[in-house]
């Protein structure tokens, strides 16, 4: 404990920013993605905290799309990606991009086994 103190700088509000799911790092300007998930991954995502604004969506076919806002893209990434084929990216169409890329590295590692 110290006697040091300072003032947060103007619009500063610890709430919002401890609200982002991914956010941890927050390396980016906040951007809202788009996400489906399988049938048989929908619940794990139904049964999550999210954030307000946060939205999910149910198809027919018992799949979801997941509507989030957040400003941590490496986070986003790592998790999107854990969920393996069972998971798609909607949009924005530069996060797509990425994980096709990060995939495609992915899989010329793997294609000499």
């Amino acid at each position: 404990l110290t006697e040091d103190s300072f003032d947060p700088p103007p619009g500063f509000d610890a709430e919002k920013l401890l609200s982002d799911p991914f956010g941890f790092v927050h390396e980016n300007e906040p951007f809202i993605a788009r996400i489906t998930f399988d049938e048989d991954q929908a619940r794990y995502i139904t049964e999550r905290e999210w954030p307000e604004g946060t939205k999910i969506i149910d198809n027919a076919d018992g799949s979801i799309v997941l509507t989030v806002t957040t400003s941590g893209k490496f986070e986003l990434i790592r998790w999107i990606m854990g969920y393996g084929s069972a998971a798609e990216v909607l949009e924005p169409d530069w996060l797509r991009m990425e994980i096709a890329e990060e995939l495609a590295r992915m899989n010329d590692r793997y294609a000499h086994v």
